[in-house]
């Protein structure tokens, strides 16, 4: 009996050691892309691994699914590699209908992170980045979710309509 006891503590111990080696630098991501034409959607990231998706620029449904411990890690690898608080935090191309991402990872690193980007004038990291997230969003199976979600990064994402003048 105490081997056992031993033994379930021992490995308690091993799992909260494992735990602490790949703690993660985030504790969400937030993330809205628009393709300029028909893809437009907003999606959180949360160190648990679940993800909510709410597809549509304006009017959205929601959906969630489950990212693996492994591609977690692997996206906050490449978070680390971004030299952050070295970017700015606008990026915009002169051309219209480009495709556009913002990305906001609140006290990551213990920092803050916002970046919005329009076109391909970004550092290559970050359009990275994006297309890591848009693929994970693309190879998670997703289930339609009944909720409703604020996502941070779709604030001041469109911009404003513009009034008539009389």
């Amino acid at each position: 009996m105490r081997k056992a006891i031993l033994l379930i503590g021992l490995f308690f111990a091993n799992c909260n050691a494992n735990e602490k080696l790949f703690k993660l630098h985030f504790e969400e991501i937030d993330y809205t892309y628009d393709s300029g034409w028909k893809v437009a959607y907003s999606m959180k990231i949360y160190k648990s691994g679940l993800l909510i998706v709410g597809e549509g620029r304006w009017s959205k449904t929601f959906y969630s699914g489950k990212i693996s411990e492994s591609k977690l890690k692997a996206l906050d690898s490449l978070l680390m590699l971004a030299p952050f608080k070295q970017y700015d935090s606008l990026y915009e191309a002169e051309n219209e209908d480009q495709s556009s991402y913002k990305l906001v990872i609140p006290n990551f690193n213990n920092d803050s992170v916002k970046v919005f980007v329009y076109g391909n004038a970004a550092p290559r990291l970050l359009d990275s980045i994006s297309n890591v997230l848009r693929s994970l969003k693309e190879n998670t199976e997703l289930h339609t979710k009944d909720t409703t979600l604020v996502f941070l990064s779709l604030q001041n994402f469109y911009p404003l309509p513009v009034k008539k003048t009389e």
